[in-house]
């Protein structure tokens, strides 16, 4: 299926998966990455202007009379020092989102061969457990995020651990766990156009259950 097919619901992918045994979808951004595409460029600005208006005070301050001492000019660089580094970052994180919002609008494949999705696979349907919704652990803090996924078994996750370039690994999803122990555990269920989250883990699990001939969830890697 080619990117610029018409989207079909999900009653033609059922169909379409039954009377074939494949179906393509139009892959979708999820609302989070839509979210950090607005919120990303909005803080760039901002750092932007904090930047400029600190440089701007400090050159218009001796021209109007305000005495800035060593140590303001010390502090004054090392703040531009480090929002220097910040929009660098923010450069670097902008350009990560534009590459994977790129690869969530490629199709999502689903056949006997497995699930292809964000431009990764087919992925084996042995290799990750039917998609749901679960609480991982997705950072180096305490909190936990609510997402629909599948977690990867045993030999999923040596093939993604392992084996696959990390640029790939990157599109499947976010690395979780604590510290020394950070692998990726699971795969982010992908977004098609037509078709609602929820709808897609079941079209992946009727898919799965189709092609394995089991049924009922089965966990693989575990939560983070």
């Amino acid at each position: 299926m080619t990117s610029d097919a018409r989207p079909i619901d999900m009653p033609q992918a059922v169909r379409a998966l039954q009377a074939t045994g494949r179906v393509g979808l139009q892959g979708a951004p999820s609302p989070g990455t839509r979210a950090l595409r607005v919120l990303t460029p909005s803080l760039t600005v901002l750092v932007v202007i904090v930047a400029v208006g600190g440089i701007v005070f400090f050159v218009v301050a001796p021209m109007v009379g305000v005495k800035l001492g060593v140590a303001s000019y010390l502090g004054f660089l090392s703040a531009l020092a480090l929002l220097v580094v910040l929009l660098l970052w923010l450069r670097s994180a902008l350009r990560r989102q534009n590459r994977y919002a790129q690869a969530e609008r490629l199709p999502v494949e689903i056949d006997a061969r497995g699930l292809t999705l964000r431009g990764v696979g087919p992925v084996p349907w042995t290799d990750f457990a039917p998609a749901q919704y679960d609480w991982v652990h997705v950072s180096t803090g305490n909190a936990y995020q609510r997402r629909a996924l599948m977690h990867l078994t045993e030999s999923g996750l040596v093939v993604v651990n392992r084996h696959l370039p990390d640029e790939l690994r990157a599109r499947l999803g976010p690395v979780g766990g604590f510290f020394g122990n950070r692998h990726h555990r699971w795969i982010s269920v992908p977004r098609a156009r037509g078709i609602s989250e929820k709808e897609m883990i079941e079209l992946i699990n009727r898919a799965r259950a189709m092609f394995l001939g089991q049924r009922g969830p089965q966990r693989g890697g575990g939560t983070s």
